[in-house]
């Protein structure tokens, strides 16, 4: 007779668990607006032609590059990778751990001086970021079932990481792990993650 686990982990309200074995816990989280936001960046800023999405780009590189140890607004704004501006990526509302129901997008300190590429770091930047929380909640559910969180490799899926170098490694900065972007799954990878 086989007895079932009695390993317990507490999970944060957002985030999803499933047993796939009596020994096995899967434990995750998603968000509603990833890619999304920047498709709406685009359109916003003018930026639809590839030519000019690749040039803004070019320049939020720049950007990150040389402010690549601040992945968000510091006490001082000209240090950010994005002079200060700040966004909330909930277009869509959202779905993930820590959000309240119906929150909604946000973006604050636009100067005159901010530009198409300010713009669209902060948009990085702020999934990016909504990410790092849901992977600090995974790693805390998998502290409170007795797994020690080590540095791994994060698979992650989506049309937008599959093309962006930039946003890969921005994702690796923000979570110290290795990005690996599983594009056999890019149409819908967070189901293959269950199964």
């Amino acid at each position: 007779e086989t007895q079932p686990s009695q390993r317990h982990i507490s999970v944060s309200p957002g985030l999803f668990c499933h047993r796939v074995h009596r020994d096995h816990i899967l434990v995750g989280g998603a968000l509603t607006d990833g890619g999304s936001v920047v498709e709406y960046a685009r359109s916003v800023l003018n930026l639809q032609s590839d030519e000019s999405y690749e040039a803004c780009l070019e320049k939020v590189s720049v950007m990150y590059a040389n402010h690549s140890t601040s992945l968000g607004p510091g006490p001082d704004r000209s240090s950010s990778s994005h002079s200060g501006v700040a966004m909330v990526p909930f277009l869509s509302e959202e779905r993930s751990a820590g959000v309240q129901g119906g929150a909604q997008t946000c973006t604050s300190c636009l100067t005159r001086e901010s530009t198409p590429a300010h713009s669209m770091c902060v948009c990085f930047e702020s999934v990016i970021l909504r990410l790092g929380c849901v992977m600090k909640l995974v790693n805390e559910a998998r502290s409170s079932g007795g797994h020690i969180p080590s540095r791994g490799i994060l698979i992650a899926s989506g049309n937008m990481l599959e093309r962006s170098p930039l946003w890969r490694q921005m994702l690796a900065d923000c979570s110290s792990m290795d990005v690996i972007v599983d594009a056999a799954s890019s149409s819908e990878g967070s189901s293959r993650g269950v199964a």
